[in-house]
C-alpha cells in the first residue's frame, strides 16, 4: 500500500488548530488556577507539557518539504529541527498524562488505597517517559545515515514502536480504569462524580489519538514516501490532543462555576472528599467502640 505525499503546507495548517487550542486551554487553566489560588502538581505537569509543546509546534512549522530543504535550510538545521520533534513529542504526551494522573490523585480521598495506587502510577509513568526518550535518543543517535535521506527523518526500529504501543496501552488503561472504578464502585457525591467523569473523558480522547498515531507508526516502512509526513502529523495530533484534554477538568469546573452563580465544583467536591474520609474514620471508630462494648458485656 502506497500513501501519496500529503501537502506539507496544508498539514501545517491542520496541526496549527489543535496546537493552538491546546496552548490557549493550558494558559487559561494556569490563569484560572492561579486566580483561584489552587495551583497544584497537576498544573505543574500541564505547564511542563506546555513548555515542551511550543518548540514541538515550532519545529514542525519550520520543517521544509522533503527533498527541497537543502535550498532553504542547511542539513545541520534540519537535523536539529527533527531532534526537537523527536524528544519534545514524548515529553508533551507524558507530561499531559502525568497531569491527568495528578488530577485523579487530587480527587482521591486522603489515605485511600486509590490515592496510593495513583501515586505509584505517576512514578511508573515517569519511568515510561524516560525509557521512551532514551530509546529514541539511542537509536537515532548511534546512526547518522538518516541525516542524508530526502526527508531527514529517523525511522525508528519496530522495538521502539512496540514499546510505544505497550506503554500507551498501559497508561491509557490505567487512566481510564481508575476513574471508572471510582465512579461506579465507590460511593461519592454527584459533584465529585462529575469531576471523575471529566477525567475519564480526557483519558478516552487521549487513547483515541494514540491509536491513530501507533497505527501509522507501525506502517512506517511499507506505505510509501508520504508516510513520513503522516506519522509527523499524527504524532503532533496526539500530543496536541493530550495537552488539550488534560485541561478538561479545569474547563468543566470553570463553566460549572459560571452557570451555577459562583458555586465552585472543585470546592464542593473537595469538601465531600474530606467529609467522606472523616465519615469513614468515624464509622471505623464507631465499629471499634461497638466491639469494645460487646467485649465488656461478654466479660460481665
Amino acid at each position: 500500500m502506497t500513501i501519496p505525499r500529503p501537502d506539507l503546507v496544508a498539514a501545517k495548517g491542520l496541526i496549527a488548530i489543535p496546537h493552538g487550542l491546546a496552548v490557549i486551554a493550558t494558559l487559561f487553566r494556569l490563569f484560572d488556577r492561579h486566580r483561584m489560588r489552587r495551583l497544584w502538581w497537576d498544573d505543574f505537569w500541564a505547564f511542563v507539557a506546555l513548555l515542551m509543546d511550543i518548540p514541538l509546534m515550532i519545529a514542525f512549522f519550520l520543517r521544509p518539504e522533503s527533498g527541497s530543504g537543502s535550498a532553504t535550510l542547511p542539513i545541520n538545521s534540519r537535523v536539529a529541527i527533527y531532534w526537537i520533534g523527536l524528544i519534545m513529542f514524548p515529553c508533551v504526551l507524558w507530561g499531559s498524562r502525568l497531569s491527568i494522573a495528578a488530577s485523579i490523585l487530587r480527587l482521591c480521598p486522603p489515605g485511600s488505597i486509590w490515592r496510593r495506587i495513583t501515586f505509584f502510577t505517576s512514578i511508573l509513568f515517569g519511568f515510561m517517559w524516560a525509557g521512551l526518550v532514551i530509546m529514541r535518543s539511542y537509536f537515532c543517535g548511534r546512526d547518522s545515515s538518516w541525516h542524508n535521506n530526502p526527508g531527514v527523518q529517523c525511522f525508528l526500529p519496530r522495538s521502539v514502536g512496540t514499546f510505544t504501543l505497550v506503554t500507551d496501552i498501559v497508561a491509557d488503561v490505567i487512566l481510564i480504569a481508575i476513574p471508572v472504578i471510582m465512579m461506579w464502585g465507590v460511593p461519592m457525591a454527584k459533584q465529585l462524580r462529575r469531576l471523575f467523569f471529566a477525567v475519564f473523558a480526557a483519558s478516552i480522547l487521549t487513547s483515541l489519538a494514540s491509536i491513530v498515531y501507533v497505527t501509522f507508526l507501525f506502517g512506517a516502512r511499507g506505505w510509501g514516501p508520504g508516510l513520513g509526513v503522516i506519522v509527523a502529523v499524527t504524532s503532533h495530533l496526539e500530543a496536541a490532543v493530550a495537552l488539550l484534554v488534560c485541561n478538561i477538568l479545569v474547563i468543566v469546573t470553570y463553566f460549572y462555576r459560571v452557570s451555577h452563580e459562583g458555586e465552585d465544583l472543585e470546592t464542593v467536591a473537595d469538601a465531600n472528599t474530606h467529609d467522606a474520609t472523616r465519615l469513614g474514620g468515624a464509622s471505623l471508630a464507631a465499629k471499634a467502640d461497638m466491639r469494645d462494648s460487646s467485649s465488656d458485656l461478654e466479660s460481665k
